[in-house]
């Protein structure tokens, strides 16, 4: 079998309707058959997928960054269905992990000012730490 060493540096593709092949035979015997010069032994192609009316092409069957992060594997020519979506469980696991923490944080100070049994009881500076933490949240 022939082929090329790294098809993504191919500057050249097959066109059969251009009469162009990238691989061909040039006076060979192949199970006794003499001149088969204009028989291709393999057409090079560009593998190329379309997205709604977009096409792209790439020289490997590995199409990389169509979208960011997203790499398709291109196996066999047809039809598929590829369905992307946003995963938001992140974002959601920061925000009950932030409460949790802001609201130990307040009912840590609200203890330590209470009026009866703080140990800071009446203290501003402590105070003002549960007011800036709820001043932040505001802006």
């Amino acid at each position: 079998m022939l082929s090329e060493k790294d098809e993504a540096l191919s500057t050249v593709e097959t066109g059969a309707d251009a009469g162009i092949y990238v691989v061909s035979t040039s006076g060979l015997v192949i199970n006794g058959q003499y001149d088969l010069d204009d028989t291709p032994l393999q057409q090079a192609k560009n593998a190329k997928v379309q997205i709604g009316t977009t096409i792209v092409q790439r020289p490997t069957n590995r199409i990389e960054n169509l979208l960011p992060g997203l790499t398709l594997e291109l196996k066999d020519t047809g039809d598929a269905t590829v369905s992307i979506r946003d995963d938001y469980s992140k974002v959601g696991n920061f925000f009950t992990d932030f409460a949790a923490k802001y609201n130990a944080v307040v009912k840590q100070v609200n203890e330590m000012t209470d009026k009866n049994r703080g140990l800071f009881q009446g203290d501003q500076i402590i105070t003002d730490v549960k007011n800036s933490l709820a001043g932040m949240l505001d802006h």
